[in-house]
């Protein structure tokens, strides 16, 4: 921290994400001299060893460094123009750029590592901010987690299953991940990419606004999707599979299961029938609709299963994360939860995970649950 010798460094924000990173020593913040904090209630406290001040106090102390520790787009902003309007010419950096983790390790896959995951995808969204060209609906942050678990985490023993691809955002991002791991780049057909593309009112408006100016054939828009997946060449790589995923083929072994097509209560069973096919021990399952106020039953189906899985985190919007920790018996594969569970067990079901998650994200959960 040669860099902060003889600054007066100060903290923003005496957050939850400053203490989970101080206990998991992914950085050394000794220098610091205290906190600023916009809570009244929290000045003239002690918070992770530091002091915490008012930002009224910021003239008087005169900062020449801010971390930032409060991790949202606007912080870096809001803090430059309250410094401004004291006089102050500040250098204000977010937390992230003093993270220590190392990208390539890819080992937030620990037990319930919400914290480290954010990390690793804030620390990774500087560093990859612009290679996703294909528009999607996924956030930055979900493109990104497919491209480190593709580059880092992915060893070819199963396909990487990408259900529900719309034009092939999430395609790509596996796709440019899969092209920079050494070990994989010369193997075939990894990437098993499925996508029905039917145009319904859900997705009109967005198929109007494409980047190649094309048109849905009829109700389908996979003739979009198709081009799209042609502007990324490759195509040893992918197995574009389109129509009902109910009435496809599906790999034997499936080692990264990326799931956006449960949009129905049968293709979400079916999907958990498919869960036969992942490896214990390493395969990684990305439930996309999971931090959503709809689509319930995807809850209750990673809720019943709360023996087989571990939870390794969650993207701010949508995507929760969890690894296959042992084999899954197919009887209670083949049992829906909702043919044979009360509707107060479903509830806890579609619940289980919310210990892990945001005030925010459970907001949405619990509108979710009153579909049930």
């Amino acid at each position: 921290m040669n860099r902060f010798w003889n600054k007066k460094v100060y903290i923003w924000g005496a957050s939850k994400f400053l203490q989970d990173a101080l206990a998991k020593k992914f950085l050394n913040l000794d220098f610091c001299r205290g906190i600023f904090d916009n809570d009244r209630d929290k000045v003239g406290q002690n918070y992770c060893g530091f002091g915490i001040y008012s930002p009224d106090d910021i003239v008087k102390l005169a900062p020449d460094v801010i971390i930032a520790a409060v991790v949202n787009y606007n912080i870096i902003n809001e803090i430059r123009a309250y410094t401004l309007s004291k006089g102050l010419n500040v250098e204000i950096i977010p937390i992230q750029e003093l993270v220590q983790i190392k990208i390539n390790k890819l080992d937030f896959f620990l037990k319930n590592n919400t914290a480290k995951l954010k990390i690793l995808l804030q620390k990774a969204k500087q560093n990859y901010p612009d290679i996703f060209k294909i528009p999607s609906m996924l956030t930055p942050e979900e493109k990104i987690l497919l491209y480190l678990l593709a580059k880092y985490y992915y060893t070819g023993e199963g396909k990487i299953f990408d259900a529900g691809i719309f034009y092939g955002g999430c395609t790509e991002a596996f796709l440019r991940g899969l092209l920079e791991n050494n070990k994989q780049a010369a193997k075939t057909k990894q990437i098993w990419a499925y996508e029905y593309g039917y145009l319904n009112n859900n997705y009109e408006n967005r198929i109007q606004t494409n980047t190649l100016g094309m048109k849905p054939l009829k109700n389908d828009f996979t003739n979009i999707t198709f081009s799209y997946l042609n502007t990324l060449g490759h195509y040893d790589k992918v197995n574009f599979i389109q129509g009902d995923i109910l009435k496809m083929q599906y790999p034997d072994k499936i080692e990264i299961m990326f799931l956006d097509a449960c949009k129905t209560p049968e293709v979400n069973f079916r999907m958990q029938q498919l869960f036969t096919r992942l490896i214990p021990g390493k395969s990684i399952v990305i439930q996309q609709d999971y931090v959503y106020n709809l689509l319930p039953y995807i809850k209750v189906t990673m809720g019943y299963l709360k023996d087989y899985f571990e939870f390794v985190g969650a993207t701010a919007w949508n995507s929760a994360v969890f690894k296959l920790i042992k084999p899954i018996p197919p009887e209670v594969l083949n049992i829906n939860p909702y043919d044979r569970y009360s509707k107060s067990e479903l509830i806890d079901f579609h619940n289980y995970y919310n210990k892990y998650l945001t005030e925010e994200q459970i907001k949405k959960i619990k509108e979710s649950e009153l579909l049930i």
